[in-house]
């Protein structure tokens, strides 16, 4: 379920895979909460920044490498990859990076350079998937565990880290089922109109498969993870 007070336009990017992204907008929310009015924090591999409303609070930066697959109407503050950013030592308060590590071949990198731009006691809020399919190809390297996650982010120094699974197992093959149709493509060998009518299919079953949710205790089979971590004072 996503908040009521969101935008026409983040609404409409959050339909589009509404499992995979609505538990952002809560995550992102807990994160703006957490941050002093006009703390300076910077969206690595933002894309077209369609979370950008959430920190209205904050000073929000956005960060992005010149071979992004976006191509946003406001481009990105910084153009840079998320292991090389041209800003100072200790110069953010806060960094988001919400589904960019699966794109990053050297994510280890990338997290120390996260903390090298962090001031002490910075926070540092991510997510990234576990199961997706390929997209933004070539650049799509990694899915992520939580332990995979949790090693990554203790190897990088960071403290107090808190990872979460944002979907339960039946929500998750539910989205995934519902975009078979995309999966599976179009051709031209005269097949595409049972294409049309698999991809129906499939978005009814995917209903009926999310329908059962609320029976999922162990949340092993997310769509993504989050985790939050501090760099230590």
């Amino acid at each position: 379920m996503t908040s009521p007070n969101i935008s026409e336009s983040l609404r409409q990017f959050i339909e589009e895979a509404p499992v995979a992204r609505g538990p952002h907008v809560a995550f992102l929310q807990h994160a703006a909460s957490e941050l002093t009015q006009g703390a300076t924090i910077l969206d690595i591999g933002a894309g077209d920044a369609p979370y950008r409303e959430l920190f209205s609070n904050a000073d929000y930066k956005t960060c992005d490498w010149d071979q992004s697959a976006y191509s946003p109407a406001r481009p990105p503050d910084i153009t840079a990859p998320a292991d090389n950013i041209s800003l100072p030592d200790s110069s953010l308060d806060a960094i988001l990076s919400t589904q960019v590590l699966e794109h990053v071949a050297e994510p280890g990198l990338a997290l120390e350079e996260f903390y090298r731009l962090l001031k002490p006691g910075g926070h540092l809020y991510v997510t990234t998937p576990l199961v997706w399919y390929l997209h933004e190809q070539p650049h799509d390297y990694y899915r992520y565990t939580s332990h995979g996650l949790r090693y990554l982010l203790n190897r990088a120094r960071f403290v107090d880290i808190e990872i979460a699974p944002m979907n339960d197992a039946f929500s998750t093959i539910s989205q995934l089922t519902a975009h078979l149709g995309y999966m599976m493509g179009r051709n031209p060998d005269g097949h595409d109109g049972q294409r049309d009518i698999i991809a129906r299919t499939m978005v009814e079953i995917a209903s009926l498969i999310g329908s059962f949710s609320d029976f999922d205790t162990q949340w092993i089979l997310p769509i993504s993870f989050s985790a939050e971590a501090i760099r230590p004072n």
